[in-house]
């Protein structure tokens, strides 16, 4: 009905019903001119005419009530039609406006994959028209690559499983290359919830994958560039420092000191550059294993003490709990501890104590670190864990480092799934304390006692008691048999009577000298093959000047004041000794482009092997083609190629197995790491330790070469 003529017949019913109130006899005459048989009948029945027309009142101004009530809400419900259809044109206008107008490339896409609304910047991003794009499919113009992952989290959003997802995809342009993108994708519902299309917010990330490009090309030449020579520096300081090369100057010893120390420094802030940037990205490496408590921490103070002593503190073990292991990554949880002893000498008085301990709390070991220095300004605290922290300009110049120690601390046990943190009172000092969780295993990480590969004893001859009872409790404990003679002449009846697997011997002896007994031993034919070590306090000296190898002395050793140097070298000598590896040095093949590392490392092995160095991977399959190595160390970035490449073709170069060490500047990852020996990373381990890990490595793989030898 048309609201007037509503509003028309409202009106004359509203006038009918005041007439009818007015002259109520009007309303009855026109009853009774208009029916004069109603005007009978109402007569007849006894019904009073006015009744009638109260109720025909009564009729009209329902009606009317009802009439102006439906005109009232239709007025209403048309207003709010009309403002919803305002408030719908001008959220697509704002939608349209936002899409057509934002840097953010966003599209409509439905279900099926078809693109619903595209804009502009999503255009331009991709290289096309609206109108073209609108005609292709996401698949179309998207990475292959990246395709299922796309279509696994949309399948998500439409299972409700998720609302929405973000990923990193490769759009194609529709020129040539591809685009690196943030991909945010969340859904579109109708009425019933249910998701109608996805709404796509596509941002470019191309520039930021450069630079992370450009950073990582960086950082690898700085561990390649920096860390190779400066581990040769520190190498050939080494050597000079250590009188390797014959004694040198006072005043020169001095400089060569200073250098070295500098040197060590100098690789301690490159190694905490390189790190920062690798645990801040999640990308150290990690090798979880079970980890001796008590044995870790008396290494870590061992290793240490140098430390210390350098700042006239002494550490102390106040405790640690007894067969109990923890999973951690035995050299990260050395970097630890080395990190958080440095920090606590450094910053103690001189003549002071550092505790370290450890106790079981729960499933958790409590390492702790304690200094009694002046403690940590209130207001550094909550900056502690920053990178470059440091407390303020003055403690930045007395003390050594860049500040990002304890940040590389801190995310390293992170990663190992523990916590750290301090407790520290002005003027009375500073603990560090970390939680690590307890192995569920009782496998103690350790080196495995020397198996001696011979029956016979050794024969021990020193005329100093003292010196002959420690070389045999070294050897004992080793696993070898042994007995002593004090004498020539005692030696020479022992020899004759008894076959013995090796000599050890000194140079100085009562009735005669050593060296003329070992030119004695080769005029016979039972003791001309003996195995000979020299232990003696002018062996390096005499070695110089008689050329000790040629007359079949296995080693020199110096008497030495550390007596565990003497312990370590004087087994693995008479390892090679029993086991007949002493008329061929172990050859080993050194492939790096650095031929100063190469000669230091040669300089350091003249004792125990014959290091071959090969500049590129083609010089090396050149050596292989005939020469056989008992051990090959690798360098990964070389001139010609990538000594990954190389390592994978090794098997088809050689007859043998050849174990390898990888010698790189930087870390390679844990599935290549499992295919070789060792991988050690340069500046980041010292020179003895590089000697250490291949001497292992070489009289592990002579002793499996034997006992596969002797089972065939």
């Amino acid at each position: 009905m048309n609201e007037r003529l509503l509003r028309s017949y409202l009106s004359l019913c509203a006038f009918m019903a005041v007439l009818c109130l007015l002259f109520p006899k009007f309303g009855f005459a026109l009853t009774v001119n208009s029916d004069h048989t109603a005007r009978t009948i109402m007569a007849d029945s006894g019904i009073h005419p006015d009744l009638i027309l109260i109720a025909g009142l009564c009729f009209i101004l329902s009606i009317s009530a009802l009439l102006a009530f439906a005109v009232r809400r239709i007025t209403v419900l048309r207003r709010m039609l009309a403002e919803k259809t305002g408030e719908s044109a001008a959220r697509n206008a704002t939608l349209r406006s936002v899409m057509d107008n934002s840097s953010t490339g966003m599209a409509f896409i439905s279900p099926l994959g078809e693109w619903l609304k595209v804009n502009k910047s999503f255009c331009e991003l991709l290289g096309y028209k609206e109108s073209e794009l609108l005609c292709e499919e996401l698949s179309a113009v998207s990475h292959p690559d990246d395709m299922q992952r796309n279509l696994e989290l949309n399948r998500e959003i439409l299972s409700g499983n998720i609302k929405s997802y973000r990923m990193e995809k490769r759009f194609l342009h529709k020129k040539s290359g591809t685009i690196w993108t943030i991909f945010n994708v969340t859904s579109a519902t109708n009425a019933s919830g249910n998701p109608e299309y996805f709404i796509a917010q596509i941002q470019d990330i191309s520039a930021r994958r450069e630079m992370d490009r450009l950073k990582n090309e960086f950082i690898s030449t700085v561990s390649h560039e920096l860390r190779t020579p400066l581990t040769s520096i520190r190498g050939a300081l080494g050597l000079i420092a250590g009188g390797v090369l014959g004694k040198i100057p006072e005043k020169a010893a001095d400089f060569i000191r200073i250098a070295h120390k500098n040197s060590e420094r100098l690789i301690l802030i490159i190694n905490d550059i390189l790190d920062i940037e690798k645990v801040e990205a999640g990308k150290m490496a990690m090798h979880p294993k079970p980890v001796d408590v008590d044995q870790i921490l008396q290494q870590a103070l061992e290793a240490n003490q140098m430390y210390g002593d350098k700042y006239k503190i002494k550490y102390l073990l106040k405790q640690a709990p007894q067969d109990t292991q923890v999973l951690a990554d035995p050299d990260r949880l050395m970097q630890v501890l080395a990190n958080l002893l440095s920090n606590a000498a450094k910053f103690s008085p001189p003549n002071s104590e550092v505790w370290v301990g450890a106790e079981i709390k729960g499933d958790q070991v409590v390492f702790s670190i304690r200094d009694f220095g002046n403690g940590i300004p209130e207001e550094f605290r909550p900056r502690m864990f920053e990178k470059f922290a440091r407390a303020d300009n003055s403690d930045a110049r007395k003390t050594e480092g860049t500040g990002l120690g304890l940040r590389i601390t801190a995310k390293l046990i992170e990663t190992m799934k523990g916590k750290i943190d301090f407790e520290t009172e002005t003027g009375k000092g500073t603990c560090f304390y970390f939680t690590l969780p307890k192995a569920h295993t009782n496998i103690i990480v350790s080196i495995e006692p020397v198996e001696n590969t011979s029956s016979y004893p050794i024969l021990i001859c020193e005329d100093d008691k003292t010196m002959s009872g420690l070389i045999k409790a070294y050897l004992e404990r080793a696993g070898f048999r042994t007995e002593a003679a004090y004498t020539l002449s005692e030696a020479r009846e022992k020899l004759q009577s008894k076959t013995f697997a090796a000599v050890t011997m000194d140079i100085m002896l009562p009735d005669g000298s050593g060296v003329e007994f070992i030119e004695e031993l080769r005029t016979r034919p039972e003791t001309h093959d003996l195995p000979v070590v020299i232990v003696s306090g002018k062996a390096s000296e005499s070695k110089q000047t008689m050329q000790g190898n040629r007359i079949g002395v296995v080693d020199w050793l110096d008497k030495p004041s550390e007596t565990a140097r003497l312990d370590s070298r004087l087994i693995h000598s008479l390892k090679r000794a029993v086991s007949g590896d002493i008329e061929r040095l172990p050859h080993v093949l050194h492939i790096e482009d650095d031929n100063d590392l190469s000669h230091i490392l040669n300089r350091a092995m003249m004792d125990h092997a014959i290091v071959v160095n090969a500049p590129t991977l083609r010089s090396a399959e050149k050596w292989l083609e005939h020469t056989y190595f008992d051990l090959i160390i690798l360098d990964v970035e070389l001139p010609d190629g990538s000594g990954l490449d190389f390592l994978a073709s090794l098997k088809e170069m050689t007859d043998n197995q050849v174990p390898v060490i990888i010698l790189s500047a930087s870390e390679v990852d844990v599935e290549i790491q499992k295919q070789v020996s060792a991988s050690l990373v340069k500046s980041r381990v010292s020179e003895t330790y590089i000697i250490d890990r291949i001497l292992a490595v070489i009289d592990h793989s002579s002793a499996h070469r034997k006992k596969k030898g002797a089972l065939s």
